[in-house]
């Protein structure tokens, strides 16, 4: 299997890269971060990445390839969810079908299993949620 932090990072800045993307958010490509990120320094909206699972579907429990589930939550503060449903809209469009490598990680046309609209996280905040999942393997 492929170690998890290196599937997680390829994730990131692989959207990181999807300007469609990054142009809705006031900190940009820096307003995107993995779902456990504890810093302060950041703006709403913004996204969150977290990788939710990897199963060896080679048989042989040893190397490569993988499925990975993993989600994309979109964060805003606005007091419509629109906002959150838009930018998910945008992340929907640009991984939809998407096949690409980055570093040492090769997703094979990544699934949108769910696109979650925007429901209250809390009293100030709105939680859009997209589950994708993926086969992958070494570049």
């Amino acid at each position: 299997m492929i170690s998890n932090d290196l599937i997680q990072a390829a994730i990131l800045a692989k959207i990181q890269a999807v300007t469609s993307v990054t142009t809705s958010l006031p900190d940009g490509a820096n307003g995107i971060k993995e779902l456990s990120y504890k810093g302060t320094d950041f703006s709403y909206p913004c996204i969150r990445i977290a990788l939710e699972g990897q199963i060896d579907i080679a048989g042989t429990n040893t190397h490569c390839p993988s499925q990975a589930d993993f989600s994309f939550y979109i964060f805003s503060e606005k007091s419509s969810s629109k906002e959150t449903n838009q930018i998910a809209g945008k992340v929907v469009a640009a991984f939809r079908g998407l096949s690409f490598s980055q570093s040492t990680v090769k997703f094979v046309k990544i699934n949108i299993l769910e696109n979650i609209p925007a429901i209250a996280q809390d009293e100030r905040t709105w939680r859009a949620q997209i589950r994708c999942q993926s086969t992958v393997h070494t570049a």
